[in-house]
């Protein structure tokens, strides 16, 4: 048993799921352009971190819940998000999907 430990990942390594209460009873407008309630107020209920992520568990005033990546609530990473008559995509984030 003494060897068993090198082929078990050590507890750091694992992905963290951790719940943030902190911000819970903040109100968020959601600023992605394509998301349903785009421009409406939800009320964050938790933020979760997973691996390198941050989601929000979001309530509407309409009583919905959902969980929604918290970039979509930062005006900075979605006002400059557009649609395009001529897609663009840059090469090498093609080749990094291989």
């Amino acid at each position: 048993m003494a060897g068993i430990r090198t082929f078990l990942p050590r507890r750091a390594d694992y992905p963290h799921n951790a719940h943030d209460r902190s911000s819970v009873g903040t109100r968020v407008t959601i600023h992605y352009p394509w998301h349903p309630l785009k421009g409406e107020t939800v009320e964050i209920r938790a933020r979760i971190r997973a691996w390198d992520t941050v989601e929000l568990d979001v309530c509407a005033d309409t009583g919905q819940r959902f969980r929604l990546p918290e970039w979509m609530t930062q005006s900075s990473v979605c006002e400059g998000m557009v649609l395009s008559a001529k897609p663009v995509c840059d090469v090498p984030a093609l080749l990094a999907l291989r």
